[in-house]
């Protein structure tokens, strides 16, 4: 009998989010929905600095607009995916029985390094889970360079699902959010960007699907995305 071997789930955030991954993936394999997996949780020393692919000195998210310290040591991204790839998947294969089948999922800013790591490292991962991610750091460059990607490049037997927040105030929609120039929409107006410009670009034959979670916000969406 040959060993067993399992697909492995890469989660950023994941002292946030292991417990109820693992806890999804424990009854939906129960119940052969999807296979046991291995789900690797990894926790950030500085958050800012692993997951932002750029630096900046400031930057507004929604109603918080964060100061100097919060963005001091930002622009990290590429050296903590060199570490995924270069020690921690190598570690995890040496230890545990893995399939040759990966997922990335990331929130928020590992959203952004969800779309990053697609963009930049496309092999890295089978499949990838972007939820909510923040699409708008540093005047959309990284939402430029996934265009011009999208458009040039094939993404064949890879797979993105995109959930996406309401975190627009009470009295916008999304048909008035698409003509607002406010910073307070600038992060759901560039997520619904990346989502039409995936829609548009099916000839790189990347396997994308998405929801719009109308009735949670920017904290309550990754378990529904999940």
């Amino acid at each position: 009998y040959s060993k067993q071997r399992y697909p492995v789930v890469y989660l950023l955030d994941g002292d946030s989010h292991f417990s109820s991954v693992v806890g999804m993936i424990e009854f939906l394999s129960s119940n052969y929905f999807c296979p046991e997996m291995i789900v690797v949780g990894i926790p950030n020393t500085d958050r800012t600095r692993d997951l932002t692919p750029t630096h900046m000195d400031s930057w507004q998210f929604l109603d918080f607009v964060a100061d100097s310290n919060f963005c001091k040591n930002s622009g990290g991204g590429e050296k903590f995916i060199s570490f995924i790839e270069k020690e921690l998947m190598p570690h995890i294969d040496s230890l545990y029985p893995t399939a040759p089948y990966r997922m990335l999922i990331g929130h928020s800013l590992g959203g952004l390094t969800v779309m990053n790591t697609l963009i930049h490292h496309t092999n890295l991962f089978n499949s990838y889970i972007a939820i909510d991610p923040a699409m708008s750091w540093d005047n959309q460059n990284l939402l430029k360079e996934t265009k011009k990607a999208l458009a040039n490049n094939t993404y064949s037997g890879v797979s993105l699902f995109l959930g996406i927040a309401n975190t627009m105030k009470i009295g916008m929609d999304t048909i008035k959010v698409k003509k607002d120039t406010t910073k307070s929409t600038g992060h759901i107006r560039s997520i619904f960007e990346l989502r039409n410009y995936l829609n548009n670009n099916k000839q790189n034959q990347l396997k994308f699907a998405y929801r719009y979670y109308s009735n949670d916000n920017h904290t309550t969406v990754p378990l529904i995305t999940e």
